[in-house]
């Protein structure tokens, strides 16, 4: 998340206008996959625990 308000703070110091896009794209690119991974990791975890969740011997009766 760093690296996106980075960017964001890069593209402010320059009041919104036109920036250059090699270094906002240094910025930018890392920020996405980074939090693109963390989002992944976080719901794959979470449906490995709904698969290793047991059910209780009363529910199948």
């Amino acid at each position: 998340m760093n690296h996106l308000f980075g960017a964001v703070f890069y593209w402010s110091e320059n009041r919104f206008g036109d920036i250059d896009p090699t270094f906002s794209m240094r910025l930018v690119i890392p920020g996405a996959v980074l939090f693109t991974l963390g989002f992944q990791v976080f719901f794959a975890s979470f449906f490995i625990s709904i698969l290793n969740i047991k059910l209780k011997q009363g529910i199948m009766k």
